[in-house]
């Protein structure tokens, strides 16, 4: 966000202050940082003490001009408190890439939500994942070339 000059704030009770960039200011408390944010980017794993980390009571705190993003796992935010809060525009809106339950079910109303923004989770996105990606097709390519792409897509499903 630096190219943006915005601040950039951050919160956890983890990581010491020699492990923090210098152009990041840490805040006292998950409160404060919600509390003053234009925009609160969740990264955590999850496990007991970050699942439902953020529910009604921490939506409420934030502004109401502000965004939530969520791209570390959907359980870290729950997530019908998350929905309430952006039907009542308690916060302006969410951008997710990853839910409670994944795939999200069809009938959820996030779909219905006009101020949210939700997008594929890629979490596997690494250096690896992309080179498997780039063989792949590769080894796909050589096959449609060679005539053999029925390797590819079943004989019935070529069109």
């Amino acid at each position: 966000m630096q190219p943006f000059q915005l601040r950039t704030l951050a919160y956890d009770p983890l990581l010491s202050l020699s492990e923090v960039p210098n152009n990041v200011k840490m805040v006292q408390s998950l409160s404060q940082l919600l509390k003053i944010s234009d925009i609160v980017s969740v990264h955590c794993p999850l496990n007991e003490q970050t699942k439902n980390l953020i529910g009604s009571s921490e939506l409420s705190q934030m502004k109401k001009t502000a965004f939530l993003i969520n791209t570390a796992r959907g359980a870290i935010i729950d997530q019908q408190a998350l929905i309430r809060a952006l039907q009542e525009v308690i916060i302006a809106g969410a951008g997710l890439d990853t839910f409670a339950q994944d795939p999200l079910p069809e009938d959820s109303p996030l779909y219905e939500i006009e101020n949210v923004i939700m997008t594929p989770q890629i979490g596997g996105g690494t250096k690896e994942s992309y080179i498997r990606i780039g063989e792949e097709a590769i080894e796909m390519a050589i096959k449609i070339i060679e005539g053999r792409i029925e390797e590819i897509i079943p004989e019935n499903q070529v069109i």
